[in-house]
């Protein structure tokens, strides 16, 4: 209850009942945007160790969500919620790989985009993998907090064809874009001479056409 006692208030004594809340020694300041993140992944959190090589990491993350179920992808992602919520985060931009990760971001009153993650370097199958992953974002609900849009994974994992397709349905539409790009010297030299460790694991994987080759420049 607080009386004003100013020289300007009114003869009557009225009181002004307010809501106090005494958040203590703290700041008060617009939430965080993180800009980059990978929820259905979150419980993979401290499991992987970087060992210097980028294709070793990605392989020990491929093999670590290797059996994973919707159930294993939903929790994962509720787990990367609660830790963006619990640290003032606010605004968000999720790349999903599998999709299950949409409903839970969707309905945890964050904001931002999230974007389903694109991969194909056959260019024979660019138009093919370029509708269905269209008709996913288009047959997801309206959401007032929440945009969708389209993730190439990257230049070593997403044909030419399937970027350029990519990038006009961008431009006609305003579906926003993200993609990783430069993440290694093992990519640059993938991508520049054709040979690197990331070339015989995309081989490992099925993932490298037969007849690919090197676009002879980096990523950039």
């Amino acid at each position: 209850i607080i009386e004003d006692v100013s020289p300007y208030a009114p003869s009557t004594s009225n009181k002004l009942q307010d809501n106090i809340i005494d958040l203590g020694r703290a700041i008060l300041m617009p939430g965080f945007v993180n800009s980059h993140t990978h929820l259905e992944l979150s419980i993979l959190k401290g499991r992987l160790r970087y060992s210097g090589s980028f294709t070793r990491w990605l392989e020990d993350l491929v093999k670590a969500k290797s059996k994973w179920n919707k159930k294993d992808y939903v929790t994962s992602t509720k787990q990367g919620v609660a830790e963006l919520l619990n640290t003032g985060t606010t605004t968000v931009a999720d790349i999903t790989n599998t999709g299950y990760s949409v409903e839970p971001t969707a309905s945890s009153h964050l904001r931002g985009i999230i974007y389903k993650e694109v991969t194909g370097l056959d260019p024979e199958r660019a138009e093919e993998t370029f509708k269905e992953n269209v008709e996913f974002i288009e047959s997801l609900p309206a959401h007032p907090l929440i945009r969708y849009g389209l993730s190439p994974h990257a230049p070593y994992s997403v044909s030419g064809k399937l970027l350029e397709q990519i990038a006009i349905f961008s431009s006609n539409y305003g579906t926003p874009i993200t993609i990783h790009i430069s993440e290694s010297e093992e990519e640059i030299q993938f991508l520049k001479e054709g040979s690197s460790p990331l070339k015989e694991f995309l081989k490992r994987i099925g993932a490298l056409p037969c007849n690919w080759q090197p676009i002879g420049t980096t990523p950039i």
